[in-house]
């Protein structure tokens, strides 16, 4: 089982995140000319943000938290790949750890389910 949520997660839903909220998101700002520090927050913000569909805080805050690595890793290597693999590596471990209830279970609220067009 952990090796087909390595080969999907990995594939399937790190390398679209990471085009979008590194490549796409990093790409926006610097048009914009934003310094290092203040697109770093927006940053990992959206990237937080967006795991509100699993409809828990806690899968926002520790997103977010990965997200300043991750944008971190970004900036530093100007790498995808690099970045793709960090985010790999830490959303592997959050489920060999038993904290996939916050990021794996799909919308958890009736309202996010709604807005999702899940059926709770």
């Amino acid at each position: 089982m952990m090796a087909s949520i390595v080969v999907f997660y990995g594939f399937v839903s790190v390398l679209p995140q990471e085009i979008a909220f590194r490549a796409y998101v990093s790409w926006r700002m610097d048009a914009f000319n934003l310094p290092y520090l203040p697109a770093l927050l927006v940053s990992a913000a959206l990237f937080g943000w967006v795991h509100i569909i699993f409809g828990t805080w806690v899968s926002v805050v520790l997103a977010a938290v990965a997200g300043l690595s991750f944008y971190r890793t970004y900036r530093k290597y100007k790498s995808l790949a690099a970045v793709w693999l960090e985010h790999s590596l830490i959303g592997v471990s959050v489920f060999a750890l038993g904290l996939e209830n916050y990021f794996y279970l799909g919308p958890t609220s009736p309202a996010i389910a709604a807005t999702c067009g899940a059926a709770t």
